[in-house]
């Protein structure tokens, strides 16, 4: 099992790239993860599977690139968790938009709902908050207490 002899009666390897096992001359049985055994049997072609990067057996997929997920093993489909800007395994949210948070679970952006905030830097950190109150740290709005003032700015 993958050799072949020769005219002369010696054994060669068989010698196709990817292939695990062979039958009889040579013909290709199976091939190594991430490749299937072309009709003829000649030879092990890449899955080429959009978005795999792993393979456990033959074509089934076993980890797909960040953003995207398998379910079955046959194909990665993209991750699509409203405001998230970056996921982990299994499309577990690891960063979300300015002004969202990731929920404890990993599966939704929550909004950072801040009294008073009206724009985010990053994450929850305050860049803007409405008018008549300021931020000094990100973290809070508080309210100008001038007195006498009209306006702020």
């Amino acid at each position: 099992d993958g050799f072949f002899t020769t005219d002369g009666d010696i054994c060669e390897p068989c010698g196709v790239p990817n292939a695990v096992n062979y039958g009889a001359d040579c013909s290709v049985e199976a091939c190594a993860a991430g490749f299937y055994v072309e009709f003829s049997g000649d030879r092990c072609e890449p899955c080429n599977k959009d978005h795999a990067v792993n393979y456990s057996e033959g074509c089934v997929i076993s980890a797909c690139a960040e953003g995207f997920f398998t379910t079955d093993g046959d194909i990665c489909e993209e991750c699509d968790v409203e405001n998230a800007i970056q996921y982990g395994a299994d499309c577990s949210v690891e960063a979300c938009s300015a002004g969202f948070v990731v929920e404890n679970s990993g599966d939704r952006c929550e909004p950072c709902g801040k009294e008073h905030a009206v724009n985010y830097s990053e994450g929850c950190v305050i860049s803007a908050c409405a008018e008549g109150f300021f931020t000094t740290d990100g973290d809070i709005c508080e309210e100008c207490d001038v007195e006498n003032a009209i306006q702020y700015g």
